[in-house]
């Protein structure tokens, strides 16, 4: 290598460790700032959801007029069935501001669910009981829809506005806020669930837990947006933002992250756990059935839901910056197995109180926010050059065909036999093999002690 060469190579060395010096500076600098306004986001989206929490309230209501389990199964379940729009949206929004666009996307996703609950508040009997299932559902479907194709650039814009050691950290903020806002709801939503009959209390709810979703998107609008310069920057061609240059853009990294070892099998393991979590509102249904508990019990539900995941993403966030989140993967693992065991032995009992089931949804529902937290920093963690919001999308997206197959399945079990013990079991099952993978195959990448596929050839 000749001298100009080596001057150039270090040159663009330094260029490059300059930009990333300034892009750590800034991220530190408005860190405080922005967690300030993300915890403010997620303060009124807690608001929102004490009156119409998508994973307790919704199927609740779904009960109440009559929705067949596999219908409730499918609809719980639309966050991670619709991910591959989450790719879409990361391929060709990335670039653009992603702090509008995922404000944008959060209202519109709201307004059909407004529409629908003012519409039967205002005038009950309006729509025909034979109409209530299908519109529900196709408004969750917006919603859902509008959610997944912003999610990854949420949880993107947040990874990249936050230091390394702080990303754990940040997740147990964001859901102890998230409690305390619903904590404060609390009273209201009690209030109104017991003082308006059904399905009125539900649309009233729906409507102010969706009014406030709305009005939470404003406040994401104050994010100071940062953008890692160590990720790929995809260069310009005659086919950029067409869906030939998507195809292959998404072609190329499923091919990539297949290519990595320590990756397929992580998320071999995180998919298990992902289909154990959202099997979680067939505890909803089971406490509404079984223990006569629907508009009364719907708010403790959603109280435990956030409570839960607060406290376990908080501890967790703290061992995950310390630790590694490989350890998170294995207390995630246990405490679904757990949970699946408590409510499988209340499923076994004639007399069970509501008491026995909540420990067991308590348990379920603190481990909600460690699967977000494992699939997005440890993904970033274990291949750091690809764009966050794409690797977010390529992650929900490998999980699609298991969640498909394993929460219709389950809720068809409901639907024809009544049994909940089954389905209990079998998250108990996927939840246990989960934490073992964690504990005993899973690497640390900050260990650096990886898995490396190497060719030998014969001589």
């Amino acid at each position: 290598m000749s001298e100009s060469q080596n001057a150039h190579l270090q040159e663009a060395g330094s260029k490059k460790a300059s930009i990333r010096a300034g892009y750590e500076r800034s991220v530190s600098q408005n860190f405080r700032y922005n967690t300030g306004c993300l915890l403010g986001f997620e303060f009124v989206w807690g608001l929102g959801s004490a009156f119409a929490m998508f994973f307790t309230v919704v199927p609740a209501y779904m009960a109440s007029i009559g929705s067949p389990k596999s219908v409730v199964g499918l609809v719980t379940s639309l966050l991670v069935t619709l991910s591959p729009l989450q790719m879409l949206g990361a391929h060709f929004f990335s670039r653009r501001s992603r702090k509008t666009l995922v404000a944008l996307g959060y209202a519109v996703g709201v307004v059909p669910w407004l529409l629908y609950s003012g519409v039967l508040f205002a005038l009950p009997g309006f729509v025909s009981e034979s109409y209530l299932l299908p519109l529900f559902v196709l408004a969750m479907v917006w919603y859902a829809a509008l959610l997944s194709v912003c999610d990854a650039l949420y949880f993107a814009l947040m990874t990249d506005s936050t230091p390394l050691r702080k990303r754990g950290s940040l997740y147990g903020y964001r859901m102890a806020i998230l409690a305390v806002a619903i904590l404060g709801a609390a009273p209201a939503t009690r209030w109104l669930m017991n003082e308006w009959s059904e399905p009125q209390n539900y649309y009233l709810a729906f409507l102010i837990g969706g009014g406030l979703y709305l009005f939470s998107s404003l406040v994401l609008m104050l994010f100071r947006e940062q953008r890692n310069p160590d990720v790929r920057v995809r260069k310009g061609t005659r086919r950029e933002g067409s869906a030939v240059e998507f195809w292959l853009r998404a072609r190329g990294l499923l091919r990539r992250l297949w290519r990595e070892p320590n990756y397929r099998i992580t998320m071999f393991f995180l998919v298990l756990a992902f289909a154990a979590i959202q099997m979680g509102p067939f505890v909803v249904t089971f406490a509404t059935e079984k223990i006569q508990g629907a508009g009364s019990h719907v708010l403790g539900f959603t109280v435990i839901r956030l409570v839960a995941a607060a406290v376990l993403g908080h501890l967790s966030g703290k061992i995950a910056d310390r630790f590694g989140y490989r350890t998170v993967g294995v207390i995630m693992g246990v405490c679904l197995a757990a949970a699946f065991v408590i409510v499988g032995i209340a499923a076994q009992v004639d007399q069970v109180g509501i008491g026995l089931v909540y420990v067991g949804f308590a348990l379920h529902a603190g481990t909600t926010t460690l699967g977000m937290m494992l699939l997005t920093n440890l993904s970033v963690e274990l291949i750091p050059r690809e764009e966050t919001g794409m690797l977010i999308a390529a992650g929900n997206l490998v999980m699609l065909p298991v969640i498909l197959v394993v929460v219709p399945l389950c809720g068809w079990i409901v639907d024809l036999t009544g049994d909940y013990f089954s389905v209990f079991l079998i998250g108990a099952a996927l939840a246990i093999i989960c934490s073992l993978g964690f504990a005993f195959i899973v690497r640390e990448p900050r260990k650096r002690r990886m898995y490396v596929v190497r060719t030998i050839s014969r001589t």
